[in-house]
């Protein structure tokens, strides 16, 4: 029992952060959208960025690292 409450404290723990990391990559990408600039991503491949983005504006589906 206590593995799954500590798997599920883990999963928890990070999806807050997640959350708020997705929501400033958003706005950041639309701020430089605005201003005629495309984001091309650095650290994460452009195909999982590629694959996060048309999953968000699908159903709001998270990053997949």
């Amino acid at each position: 029992m206590e593995e799954i409450d500590i798997a599920n404290l883990k999963i928890y723990e990070y999806s807050n952060p997640l959350q708020g990391s997705e929501n400033h990559l958003r706005a950041f990408v639309s701020q430089l959208s605005s201003r005629g600039v495309n984001y091309t991503p650095s650290v994460i491949t452009l195909d999982k960025y590629n694959n996060w983005e048309h999953n968000r504006k699908r159903n709001s589906r998270r990053l997949d690292f």
